[in-house]
C-alpha cells in the first residue's frame, strides 16, 4: 500500500479485468487524457481530468496487507479483495487538496472508477478510515451535486477526557481542526454541529476571526437543541477553532 495515495479502493475483481475496465472508463470520457505504465503486476495510469492531474495505480493485494482501519458506522463487507486501486493527485497539482474543485475531481473520479471496478470499500489513508463503497459513492454524488461535504468518509473524531469532540484530518483541506467544547451538551447534538461546521470550512476555508451565531448560518436549529448562540474562536495559530454554545450572548 503506497502511503502517499490518500484514497484506495478495494475490489474483488482480478487485476486484468480491473485494468481493462479502467481503460474503458478512460476511453468513455473524451475529456480525459492519459499515459499508462506497467511495472510487473503494477499498472499505473496518469490522467488529466477536467484540468486536474491524477495518478491511478492498480496492484494486487491480500487482506493480510491491510493496516488497522476504523470503519465508518460499521465494518464494510469487503469479501476477499484481490486488488487495490490507489488514486492520488499528480505532484504537479501544487494546490493539493486545499482547493475544493481539485478535491471534488479526485472524489468524483474515485466514485466513477469504483463503480466501474465494482469496488467493495474505500479507504481514506490520512485518517485510517474505511467505508463501504456504496456509502462513499452516495455521499460523493451528493457532494458533486452541490450537497454537503462527505465528512464521515474523510474525517475522524476523538473525544478527550472532559468530553470535547475534536476533528482529525480537516487540516489536510483547510489547515484547521475543530474542537466542539462539551459544555454539558449531548454528544449527538455536538456531532451534528461538528458536521455542519466542517462542511462550512470545506466550502469557505478556515475561520480566522472570533464570531457568534444566533440561530442562523452554521448554528441554525442545532446549537444546544434550541438554536441558542454559538461562539466560534480560532486559536492564535489558527490551527484549531473552538466552538461552544451558550444560553445567552456573552
Amino acid at each position: 500500500m503506497i502511503e502517499s495515495a490518500p484514497l484506495i479502493l478495494l475490489s474483488n475483481l482480478v487485476l486484468a479485468e480491473i485494468v481493462e475496465r479502467c481503460g474503458e472508463w478512460i476511453a468513455g470520457h473524451p475529456d480525459i487524457q492519459r499515459d499508462a505504465e506497467t511495472l510487473g503486476q503494477i499498472v499505473s495510469f496518469t490522467v488529466l481530468k477536467s484540468g486536474v492531474g491524477l495518478i491511478i495505480t492498480i496492484a494486487p493485494i491480500s487482506t493480510d496487507e491491510l493496516p488497522a482501519l476504523r470503519p465508518v458506522f460499521h465494518q464494510p463487507v469487503v469479501g476477499k479483495p484481490t486488488c487495490q486501486i490507489e488514486i492520488k493527485l499528480d505532484p504537479r497539482v501544487s494546490s493539493g487538496l486545499r482547493v475544493p474543485p481539485v478535491l471534488r475531481q479526485l472524489l468524483v473520479a474515485a466514485d466513477q472508477i469504483g463503480i466501474t471496478v465494482q469496488a467493495t470499500a474505500m479507504i481514506w489513508t490520512p485518517t485510517g478510515l474505511i467505508s463501504g463503497f456504496d456509502y462513499f459513492s452516495e455521499s460523493v454524488a451528493r457532494y458533486a451535486d452541490g450537497g454537503p461535504f462527505p465528512v464521515l468518509s474523510l474525517i475522524d473524531f476523538e473525544t478527550n477526557a472532559v468530553g470535547d469532540t475534536i476533528s482529525q484530518g480537516m487540516d489536510l483541506f483547510v489547515g484547521q481542526e475543530v474542537r466542539i467544547l462539551a459544555n454539558g451538551q449531548d454528544h449527538s447534538i455536538n456531532m451534528q454541529l461538528m458536521v455542519r461546521i466542517l462542511h462550512d470550512l470545506a466550502q469557505n476555508g478556515a475561520i480566522t476571526e472570533r464570531f457568534e451565531e444566533q440561530g442562523t448560518g452554521i448554528g441554525a436549529g442545532i446549537g444546544n437543541g434550541t438554536g441558542n448562540p454559538i461562539i466560534i474562536t480560532p486559536s492564535a495559530s489558527g490551527a484549531i477553532v473552538d466552538v461552544t454554545t451558550s444560553s445567552k450572548m456573552e
